[in-house]
């Protein structure tokens, strides 16, 4: 559980630092108030009662406070120069990825070119250390709250069966000097009087409909006016609104229940409720003490009740009686008391002392230097998602005091592909309110080579939410070449044989019936594989799947980084979620001759005297055969460059490309071929390769909601509206165009054991049509 949260996510790193400061805040706000309870002992009950809440109310807010500093000033941010005007604000302090790659399942294909496991894991594995403490601090908070939140409502449950179990209605008499206590004290709620055999202690119970309950014995053993004073006492509970400020309180010690002074404040504070409450018995009493005091002498051995009530005896009764007789009242700290506060809170401010720094530590600004892997110097505001990424993969790496080095980092990055990402996001014509994320690789080394965590317009801060890496979404159709790919490696099949896309009926993992439907409801027959996947048909896909098992398509994806994978028929619509950091490198195992290579960021680290201090050393593992590899390759070229190809629009004068477009439908009337332009996707992806850049491009609503399925010719440089989901297409387009204008013309090795054959799409028949790779071995018609 705690490797698998994000531990230095500027939420987890705000409630660590209000935990921590609230120490000595908590610890200060104690001392006020005993200072100005020493000061006070001769005022009347109702101020010194106001000083309490006070008190209470500076606990409740000043981590109010310091959450609110820290959220509003996220640390590690940085000023931008004016040589990028889009970016200019502050970049925020860390995240982690919550969708790394899981590492490799015994049953997947063998690693090759393994190389030695680095000491600490990198960034997008974990960024957990055994010798940071703010997890564990954070981690036991939590389940400290959760044991006394569930020891409240265990206490409210007994509350709720109060008011209905073992009650009477009190006798007529005491309900009648219950309305004439009503009017006195000028109240308006109406109020219950029952006798209960339930509790031992008159208690109230209830805010907006409140009672008072009781017990027998108190019927029976105090007197008339006794029983008056008593019932007044409970009735100024309900004046003064103290069952609501109870349960803040409640709130209160719930939240912060390592702190002794908020203990220590509350109890004050039900201490002089009560002395107030006493005070108003009194009075009703006729300024009589002494038959009040006898009163709470008769209710002392009842002391016991629930804490959600509010009780004649909810103070000790020595100190109420010396208190109503006259007697000066003890200090509100014995000697002993005051010496183990003292104690305890050094211990608690040793500890704030040494956690600060763990704090401080994990918050500091970056100061070290980022160089691409051309080695020029890469500024924080080109690629601020990109330095939160490299500051935590050194914090796995090398632990949080490298941030206190001056560090020089060799990153994966490029600087002219990082800035041609920057600009592809400013131009990206986007639906209304949508966010996007761009990441690219080089799927050789597995290296970071851009990356783009929000939709970038002018004068808006750049967030610390990182949707690369951070969301987890269906990829959809975009998963489909890993499907297409394990039926080639393990049915043998090829771009050339004949799938039928038509109706069918499957049983998913529940053994209920599945029939899964095209995007437009219609079916295509017969046809190739390579003309099912151009036009994106989603039943060969299923097919396919059915053809060599979900479990043999889900350990491929697995090997490659995919988590959380269902063994189903609907795993070949990519039905789960995943990031594009993720996605991308695992699409990257194709252009790589098949081998997967673990993503990272940085390069190597050296101090300022040239000294090695990290050597990045990413896994490598075998996934495809190059054959398979290949053939993938040239089956997302032609979803490019055949002339029936969805992805068409990412065809780039000269250059090898290919690509596959995701779409995650989430209206169901689209399966009946009912096409609401309203109601279009939840995610849109565009995945595609050129020789040396795998790059992702994502687009979609932070909640979850609908884009539209065309978007008005005002927000695209066509002149007619658009469907949304080109609009990655576009974005990649313009991103890789941009990263290669000044890079020569290169394309994929081809394999020996591939060949190429003129086919026809539709029929398979050889010598007419596209041409396509296929095995060397195979004879076609």
């Amino acid at each position: 559980m705690v490797n698998s949260l994000n531990f230095h996510s500027p939420a987890i790193l705000g409630i660590a630092g209000i935990l921590i400061h609230f120490i000595w805040q908590g610890t200060l706000v104690g001392i006020a108030l005993f200072i100005a309870l020493e000061l006070s002992k001769s005022a009347k009950a109702k101020v010194r009662y106001l000083l309490a809440c006070l008190a209470l109310a500076a606990l409740f807010a000043l981590p109010l406070l310091s959450g609110f500093s820290y959220f509003l000033n996220l640390p590690s941010s940085s000023n931008t120069s004016s040589s990028s005007p889009s970016i200019h604000q502050k970049v925020p302090a860390t995240l982690v990825s919550s969708a790394r790659p899981s590492s490799f399942s015994s049953s997947a294909p063998q690693a090759i070119e393994s190389q030695p496991t680095p000491a600490k894991t990198t960034h997008f594995q974990t960024n957990f250390s055994w010798s940071d403490p703010l997890p564990y601090l954070v981690l036991l908070w939590f389940l400290g709250v959760m044991f006394l939140s569930i020891r409240q409502a265990g206490a409210w449950m007994v509350i709720r069966r109060l008011k209905t179990k073992g009650i009477n209605l009190a006798p007529q008499t005491l309900q009648l000097n219950l309305q004439e206590l009503i009017q006195k004290l000028n109240l308006k709620t109406p109020i219950r009087l029952f006798e209960s055999s339930l509790v031992s202690v008159p208690i109230v119970i209830g805010y907006l409909r409140p009672a008072i309950l009781l017990p027998a014995s108190a019927l029976t053993g105090l007197s008339p006016l006794q029983l008056e004073a008593i019932l007044a006492h409970e009735l100024s509970h309900i004046q003064r609104h103290d069952v609501l400020i109870n349960h803040f309180q409640n709130l209160l010690e719930t939240l912060f229940f390592y702190h002794p002074a908020v203990w220590w404040v509350s109890q004050q504070l039900r201490k002089e409720r009560e002395f107030c409450c006493d005070d108003n018995a009194v009075t009703i009493l006729g300024g009589n003490a002494l038959n009040y005091v006898h009163a709470l002498a008769k209710l002392e051995q009842l002391r016991q009740q629930p804490q959600f009530a509010m009780a004649a005896t909810g103070s000790p009764l020595l100190e109420r009686v010396r208190r109503l007789v006259g007697q000066p009242s003890p200090s509100a700290f014995s000697i002993s008391g005051l010496l183990s506060f003292g104690t305890f809170i050094t211990l608690l401010l040793s500890i704030t002392l040494w956690l600060n720094p763990q704090l401080s530590q994990a918050q500091m600004p970056s100061n070290f230097q980022v160089f691409d892997r051309k080695g020029q110097e890469i500024a924080k505001e080109d690629a601020p998602h990109a330095f939160q990424m490299i500051r935590d993969e050194i914090i796995a790496n090398i632990g949080a005091e490298g941030l206190k080095q001056n560090l020089k980092v060799y990153s994966t990055l490029d600087l002219e592909a990082q800035l041609a990402a920057n600009e592809a996001s400013r131009n990206a014509e986007m639906p209304p309110g949508a966010e996007m994320a761009l990441l690219a690789i080089d799927p050789g080394i597995g290296g970071i080579l851009a990356v783009v965590g929000q939709y970038l317009k002018e004068g808006e801060t750049i967030m610390p939410f990182n949707r690369a890496i951070d969301i987890a979404r269906p990829p959809a159709h975009s998963f489909s070449p890993i499907v297409y790919a394990t039926a080639f490696e393990e049915a043998g099949l090829s771009q050339a044989d004949i799938v039928v896309d038509e109706a069918i009926t499957v049983k998913n993992a529940a053994g209920a019936n599945y029939q899964p439907q095209n995007h437009d409801g219609l079916f295509n027959g017969p046809a190739t594989i390579r003309q099912q996947v151009d036009i994106s048909r989603s039943i060969p896909v299923v097919q396919m799947l059915e053809l060599v098992s979900a479990e043999a398509v889900a350990k491929r994806a697995q090997s490659l980084g995919y988590q959380n994978l269902a063994y189903q028929s609907s795993l070949a619509l990519g039905n789960f979620e995943t990031s594009p950091l993720v996605h991308t490198s695992a699409m990257g195992a194709f252009a790589n001759t098949g081998i997967y290579v673990s993503p990272h960021i940085i390069s190597h680290i050296e101090d300022t005297k040239g000294t090695l201090i990290y050597k990045a050393s990413p896994s490598r593992q075998r996934v495809w055969s190059e054959q398979t590899a290949y053939m993938m390759l040239d089956l997302l070229y032609g979803n490019v460059n055949d002339s029936i190809g969805f992805s068409n629009r990412a065809k780039i004068d000269g250059r090898w490309v290919g690509g596959k477009t995701g779409t995650s439908n989430i209206d169901s009337s689209l399966i009946n071929g009912n096409h609401d332009e309203t109601n279009g996707a939840k995610d849109i992806w565009f995945v595609g390769m050129t020789p040396g850049i795998v790059a992702t491009v994502w687009i979609g609503n932070d909640d979850g909601s609908p884009l539209p399925k065309t978007m008005p010719a005002e927000l695209s440089r066509e002149n007619d509206s658009i469907g949304s989901s080109r609009q990655p297409i576009y974005i990649w387009k313009e991103f890789v165009e941009n990263t290669l204008k000044n890079q020569e013309i290169t394309t994929y090795p081809v394999p020996e054991t591939i060949k190429f054959e003129k086919v026809d799409l539709q029929t398979g028949n050889k010598n007419v049509g596209v041409l396509i790779a296929l095995p060397a071995e195979t004879e076609l018609n």
